[in-house]
């Protein structure tokens, strides 16, 4: 099973910014939790080219075993943060309670909060791919609590909880990654089924039309 068939979103709460703020993360399995934002900015441009002219839904990923880990984590844009925070503190955690933060992709939509986390929890290993790791250090300037995973890499998370990494050069930049789950055969794909526009409460893909 692959992340895009799995529910990813959240039942809206409250308007914010124009764009939905979800207050509550959503349980995928017992074990794993999406954190999600819808962002209706209609101005901004994604990767400062596209416009968005139906918006664009980001999700990063909570999986607990006996240690916690983060997959990638959303942009600072139209309210995103403090719907994370809330997100966040709906099943008991904060930016201070993970272990690992793990950076499936560098781009700002996965990975550009990474130094307020590590300004927030010191503690947490940072784990991607060894491009990933380069582009870390060189662009956000964070040196310690830095890993490279390998290609097909396990990280046991505790109480039978284990997660694999794969490579995946140029599924988008050449340091793409994914992370696979095999308890719940998740695989938190990085962006090889993304697309444009904002999923709302529509959170499994057969939910949504070609229109």
């Amino acid at each position: 099973m692959i992340i895009f068939k799995l529910r990813i979103g959240f039942n809206p709460q409250l308007l914010f910014y124009g764009g939905i703020n979800f207050m509550e993360a959503k349980k995928l399995t017992e074990s794993v939790y999406c954190i999600h934002a819808d962002i209706h900015d209609r101005t901004a441009r994604f990767e400062g080219i596209w416009l968005l002219p139906h918006g664009v839904s980001i999700n990063s990923y909570v999986v607990k075993g006996e240690k916690t880990a983060l997959i990638d984590i959303v942009k600072d844009w139209d309210g995103s943060v403090d719907s994370y925070r809330k997100q966040l503190e709906s099943i008991g955690l904060s930016f201070s309670s993970f272990d690992y933060v793990i950076l499936n992709h560098l781009e700002p939509d996965h990975a550009d909060l990474i130094s307020l986390v590590k300004e927030e929890n010191p503690k947490a290993e940072i784990l991607a791919s060894a491009k990933g790791v380069a582009l870390i250090k060189n662009f956000f300037k964070i040196n310690e609590g830095v890993r490279a995973v390998k290609d097909g890499e396990v990280l046991d998370l505790g109480g039978g909880k284990k997660l694999v990494f794969y490579e995946t050069p140029n599924i988008h930049w050449p340091e793409t990654m994914m992370t696979y789950d095999p308890d719940d055969k998740i695989l938190f794909s990085c962006d090889a089924f993304g697309s444009y526009g904002c999923i709302g409460e529509k959170i499994f893909d057969d939910q949504h039309t070609e229109d």
